[in-house]
C-alpha cells in the first residue's frame, strides 16, 4: 500500500510530458494544415 502512491508519483511526470508532446504535435498539425 505504501509503494502504490510512490509509483504513481514517479509515473505522473512521464504522463504529463507525453500529454504535452501529443498536444503540441496536434497543435502544430492544425496550424500547418
Amino acid at each position: 500500500m505504501f509503494q502504490f502512491p510512490h509509483l504513481r508519483m514517479q509515473t505522473f511526470p512521464e504522463i504529463i510530458s507525453l500529454n504535452l508532446v501529443y498536444i503540441l504535435s496536434v497543435f502544430l498539425e492544425k496550424i500547418t494544415a
